[in-house]
Parts: structure tokens; C-alpha cells; sequence
């Protein structure tokens, strides 16, 4: 299954699709330096498949390639992703 994100800035968002299907989507915010992701939504029909792990991993990702930018976690779903994945705390800045 071909999964591909693509960041729709004029929206504020991250869109996940498999397949070239939308299944999920990651709002956030940007304020200077900071990205606050502010809620994490998969399709309802295509819920615990771990799409929303995967999602939340590519965003990681791509806002780690862009350098010099912090996420704030105001998204349960990322604040919990967080601690089951604490590698990736680097990137974290507390609100």
C-alpha cells in the first residue's frame, strides 16, 4: 500500500493518502518557528489500521527535513504518540 502526505499550507493542514485515497487528515498552526498540531482525523471507515501512527510519523518527518522547526503537541492523539515514541521528543517545544 503507497502512502503519500502533502501539505496543504493555504489550509493548514497535512493530508494522508494511501493508495491516492484521503484517509486522514493533521491540522496545525504555525507560529515562528513553532508548528502546533492541533488535531489528528482519520476516516471513520478506516480506523484502527495504525493510519493515524503512519500520519503522525510523515508529518514528524517532513517538519524534521525542514530544519529549525518545533511541534507542539495541543492534539491528544499527538501528545500520546509522543510517549510511545520518545525519539522523537527532540522536535517537542511545551506551549
Amino acid at each position: 500500500m503507497a502512502s503519500e502526505l502533502i501539505e496543504q499550507t493555504e489550509k493548514n493542514r497535512y493530508v494522508f493518502l494511501q493508495d491516492g485515497d484521503q484517509v486522514g487528515v493533521t491540522g496545525y498552526q504555525r507560529r515562528g518557528d513553532a508548528v502546533y498540531l492541533t488535531h489528528t482525523e482519520v476516516n471513520p471507515d478506516r480506523r484502527g489500521q495504525g493510519i493515524a501512527d503512519a500520519m503522525v510519523r510523515a508529518v514528524f518527518d517532513d517538519i524534521r527535513s525542514k530544519g529549525n522547526l518545533s511541534v507542539v503537541a495541543a492534539c491528544p492523539f499527538v501528545v500520546e504518540w509522543l510517549e510511545r515514541n520518545p525519539d522523537d521528543r527532540d522536535l517537542e517545544r511545551k506551549a
